[in-house]
């Protein structure tokens, strides 16, 4: 990776692993067909401790750590190199537990948020779903 980081998160689209965060709000590609990274639109909002899931094509980054516990939920579309932000119309919902240290997984077409800790460090066993529709 050109960036050296830790507590990132990564996903794969159309064979391409895409390496997000890690205390910086950094993106970058690698393709195994070139074994070359690519630098990526960064994140709106920088983290580490985060999960993340493919839907769609479509990367949806969840929760995480900025100084705080995070609740947030962003998506990267590689197709534009874009981030999904609040706009007037539209807007990724967020997660209704904040939390760091947790896992992701996609079953059907959602987003589930699986366990983590929040700012006092109270491990959860909370599982939350979020469906991009």
């Amino acid at each position: 990776m050109p960036t050296p980081r830790y507590d990132l998160t990564a996903g794969v689209i159309k064979g391409i692993l895409y390496a997000v965060g890690g205390y910086l709000d950094t993106v970058e590609a690698y393709n195994p067909a070139t074994d070359s990274w690519t630098a990526k639109a960064p994140m709106p909002t920088r983290r580490h401790l985060l999960a993340a899931g493919v839907i769609s094509g479509r990367l949806y980054v969840v929760g995480g750590v900025n100084g705080n516990i995070l609740n947030t939920v962003e998506a990267y579309n590689p197709a534009t190199n874009e981030w999904n932000t609040c706009g007037a119309t539209t807007c990724i919902s967020r997660m209704p537990t904040a939390r760091g240290y947790l896992a992701a997984g996609i079953i059907g077409r959602r987003l589930y948020a699986v366990g983590g800790a929040d700012d006092n460090y109270v491990l959860s066993a909370a599982v939350e779903a979020f469906n991009p529709r």
